[in-house]
C-alpha cells in the first residue's frame, strides 16, 4: 500500500521552493492522504512520488503534522524505499488492520 502524494505549486505558480543555501535540493510540500476505508499494514507505508517530480531523490521527508490525535507518525529514514511509520501512544508501531481511514498528514519533502 502506498500513500497518495498530492502537492500545490503555491500562489506565485513557481513549483517547489528551493532550499536555503542548496541549489540541488528542493523543498516540495506535501499531503499524504489514507483512503476512506484503509487501514495499517506492519512496516509503514510506501511513499511514491507523482510522475511531475519522480526522477528526484528522496533526501529527507519532514512530517510537519506528524500526530493524528492518536497516533504518531514518522519517515523511516530510507531514501531509496521510503515509508511512513504509525506508533501509539506506548511508542510502538501500530498493529497490521489498524483503522486509518481518512488521515491526511502534511510533509515536506527535500529532493535532490
Amino acid at each position: 500500500m502506498a500513500f497518495v502524494v498530492t502537492y500545490a505549486l503555491g500562489g506565485s505558480g513557481r513549483g517547489p521552493m528551493a532550499a536555503i543555501h542548496q541549489e540541488d535540493l528542493a523543498m516540495v510540500p506535501v499531503s499524504l492522504t489514507f483512503g476512506g476505508s484503509d487501514t495499517y499494514v506492519t512496516g509503514g507505508y510506501a511513499v511514491v512520488l507523482p510522475d511531475e517530480i519522480a526522477e528526484l531523490a528522496i533526501v529527507d521527508i519532514i512530517i510537519t503534522k506528524a500526530h493524528d490525535g492518536t497516533r504518531r507518525w514518522e519517515w523511516d529514514g530510507s531514501q531509496s524505499s521510503p515509508k511512513i511509520l504509525a506508533y501509539d501512544a506506548f511508542a510502538t508501531e501500530e498493529g497490521n488492520g489498524t483503522a486509518i481511514a481518512s488521515i491526511v498528514l502534511r510533509a515536506i519533502l527535500v529532493l535532490k
